[in-house]
């Protein structure tokens, strides 16, 4: 092998974006915001998960001061990776309720633009990420230890943390043993208002 100085460039294209908050105001309002947890109607779904009946937990009273957070978030999102809409607003709320051994299904969210998950209970276990790259399945595959073959991302999330992804993006949870019940908030956010503005692809959303 020659020694040769090597000029290297490299260029990740197309990454997928992950962006996680943490909430500093989670310790002083997680027994409030728990309790009112406690007075949802819950539908007992498939393996374990039981979900709540209302799913538009974004406009209710009691969980305004923790929306008028994530609206900030999602403000800050917006303003980060500079997207050409209005706002960006959350038009579907729901909170999961799980037990141990029980599991969270592998799934996307259609009808959505991204997606969101805030870790309300004290015992959260960490969501999985799939890799929208099928070319690990489909293409050549050699191993690799860098970051270019792996397929599968845990979130490592911690109580009061808000994670926003696209919601293309598969995700589950894997049965683990746990204290209690596994409470975490969902969110489908949408673009709102004027999108692309001034471009052959403008539209507005209504809110």
């Amino acid at each position: 092998m020659h020694h040769w100085v090597m000029n290297r460039k490299v260029y990740e294209l197309f990454p997928t974006i992950v962006v996680r908050y943490e909430n500093p105001q989670y310790e002083n309002n997680k027994f409030k915001f728990i309790e009112s947890v406690n007075n949802l109607v819950f539908q007992q779904g498939m393996f374990g998960v039981s979900q709540t009946a209302d799913h538009h937990l974004h406009i209710r009273d009691e969980f305004k001061s923790l929306f008028d957070w994530i609206q900030d978030c999602l403000h800050d999102y917006k303003k980060f990776f500079d997207y050409d809409c209005d706002n960006l607003t959350p038009c579907l709320s729901w909170i999961n309720k799980s037990t141990k051994f029980s599991e969270h299904r592998y799934h996307s969210h259609p009808n959505s633009f991204l997606s969101a998950i805030y870790y309300i209970s004290t015992n959260p276990t960490s969501t999985y990420f799939e890799s929208p790259n099928t070319s690990i399945y489909n293409g050549i595959v050699v191993n690799s230890k860098s970051k270019f073959n792996q397929n599968v991302w845990s979130s490592q999330a911690k109580s009061g943390d808000l994670v926003i992804f696209p919601s293309t993006l598969y995700h589950w949870t894997q049965p683990e043993n746990f204290d209690g019940e596994r409470l975490t908030l969902s969110l489908n956010i949408m673009p709102t208002g004027i999108v692309n503005e001034n471009s052959l692809i403008q539209f507005k959303y209504i809110q």
